[in-house]
């Protein structure tokens, strides 16, 4: 019995020795199977060594998002070139958790709401202009209001607004009979990142639904590298708007609750924005 109790003892000891060996590897930090996630990237450490991500690190590739967000959307966490989103957009783990409505006009939903102050966008999906679909969802918490920005190919004046956005000269949209100089801070704003600025795209310059395409031809005119041009080729968010001009612009919070509610103009909205800093 002694015998066997040994030879147990001895196996047990090359198993943990194995484990450990294991569960350590070039430039990362040896855990244990049971380990909790010690770097908060939503990864445990046993599929952190599966990954070839570092279980000490969050973002092991330093691109700016977390190894186990890589993970669950398929790009390499080992890879600082393989993103998520090719534009850095940000993206939210939990966007599955927002309440949002059903868009009112789809069929067979008892959830439509319409749009007002104090509601929930509806969950949007949209391809951007690198040709990724894009989560409006993936915008929310992160800290920061969002400027929807609905706009055409054929719209003048939508395309004043990116000039100006890009340029930062105010003298673009002086004329414009809604121009207001308390406004001329906002490009700053966007270029610093303090809020995120979407441009939404539903037709084309002959007024047909928009499709990929334009949002990579808006991005060649205006190539605002932190910018999303997102091209709605359901043509969902003007729709539920029930938009009547544009250029139309709606500020939500972080939580995607709309702050302002036009379904034709820019003012309000960016008065608000202004407000807010």
């Amino acid at each position: 019995m002694a015998k066997a109790i040994g030879g147990a003892s001895s196996l047990l000891a090359i198993s943990l020795a194995a484990v450990v060996t294991v569960l350590s590897s070039p430039g990362c930090s040896p855990c244990a199977l049971d380990a909790p996630d010690e770097d908060g990237d939503r990864l445990e450490c046993s599929l952190e060594l599966e990954a070839g991500t570092d279980p000490s690190v969050a973002d092991s590739d330093g691109d700016g998002y977390l190894d186990g967000d890589e993970v669950t959307e398929g790009s390499d966490p080992t890879d600082p070139s393989d993103l998520i989103y090719q534009g850095g957009w940000p993206y939210y783990w939990d966007k599955d958790s927002i309440d949002g409505p059903a868009w009112f006009y789809d069929a067979g939903s008892d959830t439509k709401v319409r749009p007002r102050v104090g509601v929930t966008l509806p969950r949007l999906l949209t391809v951007d202009q690198f040709g990724d679909e894009v989560e409006v969802y993936d915008f929310a918490y992160q800290g920061k209001p969002i400027m929807l920005d609905l706009s055409t190919e054929w719209c003048a004046p939508c395309k004043a607004i990116a000039r100006w956005l890009e340029e930062s000269d105010d003298s673009i949209l002086e004329d414009y009979p809604w121009w207001n100089p308390n406004w001329s801070g906002i490009p700053e704003l966007v270029a610093d990142r303090e809020v995120y600025w979407l441009t939404v795209l539903y037709e084309d310059s002959a007024g047909m639904d928009a499709y990929p395409r334009v949002a990579s031809r808006w991005y060649d005119d205006y190539p605002l590298p932190y910018v999303p041009v997102l091209a709605d080729t359901e043509d969902r968010m003007n729709r539920w708007l029930r938009n009547t001009g544009i250029p139309t612009a709606n500020l939500l919070d972080e939580e995607m609750t709309m702050l302002t509610h036009s379904d034709r103009g820019i003012e309000a909205s960016f008065d608000l924005l202004v407000e807010m800093f």
